[in-house]
């Protein structure tokens, strides 16, 4: 019986302690992020832009901050999309034409859903992928132009 009478002693004189040192593990544990490479982090504060967290050992404000969205900032392709078009010479011809975008500014680009964000990113560059594409039939080939989501 000692056994237990000096660790029951043990932990009354230093409970206080261990409760702080736990309390201090999960702050540490809580306050350090690690971003991938492939990706970026959204930081937000009370709902706020806080943050755009790059790769590597980030620290934020445990139980303030969040992290918001986890966005990738690999190059990604849109499905092929093909169309038919009259020419300024009237030739029917087939446009075949394939989308890459990145995703170079995660801040801006933070979306009100994340499970249903890349969806949405992928149907508006879609959208202007299309609108470009009828726009430039029939003036040529020309040089490929950045799709900037956000006009």
């Amino acid at each position: 019986m000692p056994l237990e009478d000096m660790l029951i002693g043990l932990l009354e004189n230093n409970l206080a302690w261990l409760l702080l040192a736990l309390l201090v593990v999960i702050l540490i544990l809580k306050s350090v992020k690690i971003v991938p490479q492939s990706e970026q982090h959204v930081i937000e504060r009370f709902g706020r832009l806080r943050a755009v967290l790059g790769p590597g050992i980030n620290m934020i404000v445990p139980f303030i901050d969040h992290v918001a969205h986890k966005i990738s900032i690999l190059e990604r392709q849109l499905p092929t999309a093909s169309q038919d078009a009259i020419t300024r010479d009237n030739v029917l011809v087939q446009v075949d034409t394939s989308v890459f975008y990145r995703i170079t500014d995660a801040g801006k680009d933070r979306l009100p859903h994340p499970q249903r964000g890349q969806r949405n990113l992928n149907h508006r560059g879609g959208h202007r992928a299309g609108r470009d594409r009828q726009n430039g039939l029939g003036r040529g080939a020309g040089q490929p132009q950045p799709i900037d989501h956000h006009n």
